[in-house]
């Protein structure tokens, strides 16, 4: 079957990178084909946050990448995937950058262009970093001497038992750097509701303030739950949304516990939802019928139809 074929790169700097992918029956308009005549999907979409270690490898890849060096891929691909692995806080720190420069525009480019704007961008700021605005050394140095710091049971006299002692060592020579006086100093507000709730959530839970289990967590939703309905009830709209608030600060509680991060669990969902009435929309114009007159009742029973077949 004849198709068209597209790869777009959006590219912001410092280090935000997305690839997307797609195909479409041929002359239905490519990219703009309507949704039932097209796949596609983001395949790459990251942002490296500028903390130390993970900006020491950006600049490293943007002095040594080769294209056609299949083993250096492999190694860029591997040590992205150790970065992205390393730090709870990734998400907080990838959200403030957002906030800090709301100006940046990605670049819809076709891939290769895309590439070559890239490469023109690294460039200019690998130039700044050569015109003595900060050096490599600087920031070699710098984790360097927080290795250091932050591992006293390594490099110091200090002994940790096990892995736990060892994190909890971690929080409290950085929360003395930084000098923190709340377990929330550092969580970023204006992030994702969802992540903040998460990250207030493992915060607190760092100092005992926690369920033991799931099985502490769940019962929440249900209790959460039946307050949303009485503060409903009672027709104060102020109060019913503080309650579903609360509906939603526990499941999110839940989630954590059963290592689901909820953002995703979320975008999957609604994705799904989506797709599932994306094929109801597709039934109903094979059976000529107007989803907006159809009633509750034809839609459900296309649904469940859908449902059926997968």
């Amino acid at each position: 079957v004849p198709v068209d074929r597209w790869q777009i790169c959006r590219y912001s700097p410092p280090s935000h990178v997305m690839i997307e992918v797609g195909v479409a029956l041929a002359g239905h308009g490519g990219y703009e084909a309507p949704k039932d005549k097209k796949v596609y999907s983001i395949v790459v979409d990251f942002i490296t946050p500028e903390t130390e270690t993970s900006m020491w490898y950006f600049w490293g890849m943007a002095r040594n990448f080769r294209a056609q060096d299949k083993a250096l891929t492999a190694q860029i691909r591997e040590g992205q995937g150790r970065i992205f692995a390393e730090d709870l806080e990734m998400l907080e720190r990838q959200q403030a950058n957002l906030t800090q420069w709301p100006e940046r525009r990605l670049l819809m480019l076709n891939i290769d262009a895309g590439g070559v704007q890239a490469r023109k961008v690294i460039d200019r700021l690998v130039a700044a970093e050569q015109e003595g605005r900060f050096t490599m050394a600087d920031v070699a140095r710098n984790v360097h001497d927080k290795l250091v710091r932050r591992h006293p049971h390594v490099f110091g006299d200090v002994t940790a038992e096990d892995s736990d002692t060892v994190k909890a060592n971690w929080d409290a020579i950085k929360r003395e750097e930084k000098g923190r006086t709340s377990v929330f100093d550092g969580v970023a507000e204006a992030q994702p509701s969802l992540a903040y709730a998460e990250a207030v959530q493992r915060k607190a839970a760092k100092v005992g303030f926690d369920w033991p289990d799931v099985h502490g967590a769940l019962p929440k939703i249900a209790e959460e739950a039946a307050e949303l309905l009485d503060a409903a009830a009672g027709g104060d709209a102020d109060h019913t949304a503080d309650e579903l608030g609360d509906l939603l600060f526990a499941v999110v509680n839940v989630a954590r516990h059963l290592k689901v991060e909820p953002e995703t669990a979320l975008r999957a969902a609604t994705r799904k939802f989506r797709t599932r009435f994306e094929a109801v929309e597709a039934l109903a114009r094979e059976r000529d019928l107007d989803l907006h007159t159809a009633g509750l009742d034809a839609l459900d029973a296309l649904w469940d139809e859908v449902k059926r077949r997968g």
